[in-house]
């Protein structure tokens, strides 16, 4: 569930980008989308894991996946924090946005 919710937020950014162009939803959506290319290899290792489960490679990918995604993810919790915080004073943007 705490996955789901995690993904349908991200979407949800994208969207409030779309309809409210600011620099702090637009720098916000650039971290995620960045960030999202760090978890592909995850996302790869359990389509592996689906598709070829007695394959060599599969556990490694898998591992390696997680450990990307342990390093990147605090990082991209500090980044998204780091752009809303400094769009703060930022006349092109409402309050109520960078607190979503």
């Amino acid at each position: 569930p705490a996955f789901v919710i995690h993904h349908l937020l991200a979407v949800f950014n994208g969207y409030l980008a779309i309809l409210f162009p600011t620099t702090v939803m637009v720098k916000t959506c650039c971290a995620l989308v960045y960030f999202i290319c760090f978890e592909a290899v995850t996302f790869a290792g359990l389509f592996m894991y689906r598709v070829f489960p007695s394959n060599k490679f599969t556990p490694k990918v898998i591992m390696s996946g997680m450990v990307i995604f342990g390093i990147t993810r605090p990082i991209q919790v500090l980044w998204v924090g780091a752009v809303a915080f400094g769009s703060w004073g930022d006349p092109n943007h409402v309050k109520w946005q960078a607190i979503m």
